[in-house]
């Protein structure tokens, strides 16, 4: 499966600094997560970056390479998989609680560690889970550089 890691930074980041897949590729990213990485094509920047926003138009508003974080945009992102976890997590019984695939479901509920990645300011991939429940709502976020990463 190919997904992406998209930098975000509150503070513009000049493209020749651009965040790339030389970046991560000495970090623990690549064996936990991905078996590779590669910084994607310039031509692909619009393909990825429609593909990271389409379905969160009432998260994120685009205007060019900035994304702004909507106001209530946490609990629109979370609010599916809230109610995902707090259903499992009411018919949770003893065996399923020993058993690491149940489990395994229920941890990727609270942080989807195979979909989008997010490189801001801490300078590490992030899952968009995490990301999301750190980021300021209201703030502008500016669009580096982009990797595609393989699981």
């Amino acid at each position: 499966m190919h997904s992406r890691i998209f930098q975000l930074t509150v503070e513009p980041v000049p493209k020749d600094e651009w965040f790339s897949a030389d970046d991560i590729c000495d970090s623990s990213f690549i064996g936990a997560v991905a078996d590779y990485v590669r910084t994607q094509p310039e031509d692909e920047r619009e393909d990825d970056i429609g593909w990271l926003i389409n379905g969160y138009e009432k998260i994120f508003k685009r205007n060019g390479d900035t994304l702004e974080v909507l106001p209530g945009a946490k609990h629109v992102y979370f609010a599916e998989d809230y109610k995902k976890f707090k259903q499992e997590a009411s018919s949770l019984t003893l065996d399923d609680f020993c058993n690491d695939y149940k489990m395994w479901l229920m941890r990727a509920l609270i942080n989807d560690r195979f979909s989008f990645y997010i490189y801001d300011e801490d300078c590490y991939p992030k899952t968009l889970d995490l990301f999301m429940r750190e980021v300021k709502e209201c703030s502008v976020l500016h669009i580096g550089g982009i990797v595609d990463y393989h699981t």
